[in-house]
């Protein structure tokens, strides 16, 4: 049934997507044409004052449509999980054979999902934006050059570090997801004012949380003073460090999705 979930649930948010990122890259080969130095022919784009305007306009353009794809990104992740499970959307949803958890875990994935494609999008129409036929040439000897500091600094752990750096990326985008809807899930509790109590949970929950994460902190640097004093100089200090970092994530995400479990499961108020 999650697999059902998903389909469903990329499938609505794809509809809005989908456009804006075949709007990006129209935007991004229109100002790439009008601006100088970038386009496809320079001499066609410096030839007037007007092409230099119309190019500052559409460069003003493509960054209004970046900004906006990033923010509908963030208002299109609270308001499915809000819309869709606690108004009166929830009244259908629930009614579905499917625990709260897979509603939760459907929604997050799909975020997750939108997140990375749309900064990789954003990243492939930036290179469309700026980049010329001798920059693509010259990447593969760039990524070769990269290769070779890596595995100098790194030796044979330097593919390691990559993935674990990916790791922790990928744990702290989930983490920061569930700390939203824990908070949307207990500012629900309450009959009244619930997006207000809803901000006031988020500020708690990362304050909680950042303060235990100070705490054990503090005290692993006091109890093994050379992981933190190593730390760029010793590379297993390094892979530790990143590894706690993904362990915290994991710890507080856990606990973060069983409160929003918790909440649909057992408190769900939709009236």
């Amino acid at each position: 049934m999650l697999g059902k979930l998903l389909k469903y649930e990329i499938k609505a948010t794809g509809r809005i997507f989908l456009p804006l990122y075949a709007v990006l890259f129209l935007f991004a080969i229109i100002t790439r044409i009008f601006n100088p130095g970038a386009g496809f022919n320079s001499e066609f784009q410096a030839g007037s004052g007007a092409m230099q305007i119309t190019g500052g306009i559409m460069m003003a353009a493509y960054v209004s449509i970046i900004v906006a794809i990033f923010v509908v990104t963030v208002v299109m992740m609270i308001q499915r999980f809000y819309k869709n499970l606690l108004s009166d959307e929830g009244y259908l949803m629930f009614t579905l054979p499917v625990r709260p958890w897979k509603h939760i875990a459907s929604k997050l994935i799909v975020s997750v999902l939108w997140i990375v494609v749309s900064g990789i999008v954003t990243m492939l129409s930036v290179a469309v934006l700026v980049s010329t036929w001798e920059l693509w040439k010259a990447i593969p000897d760039a990524f070769a050059k990269l290769i070779e500091m890596i595995n100098q600094y790194f030796g044979a752990s330097g593919y390691w570090f990559g993935l674990e750096m990916l790791l922790l990326m990928l744990t702290s985008l989930v983490l920061g997801i569930l700390l939203i809807y824990a908070a949307i899930a207990l500012g629900h509790l309450f009959t009244r004012h619930r997006t207000l109590f809803g901000l006031g949970a988020f500020l708690a929950l990362n304050t909680v949380s950042q303060w235990i994460i100070a705490t054990v902190g503090k005290i692993i640097g006091e109890t093994y003073p050379a992981l933190f004093t190593g730390f760029t100089t010793d590379l297993a200090a390094n892979h530790w460090l990143l590894w706690l970092g993904v362990f915290s994530n994991l710890v507080f995400g856990t606990a973060y999705f069983a409160i929003t479990n918790y909440v649909l499961s057992k408190r769900l108020n939709l009236e």
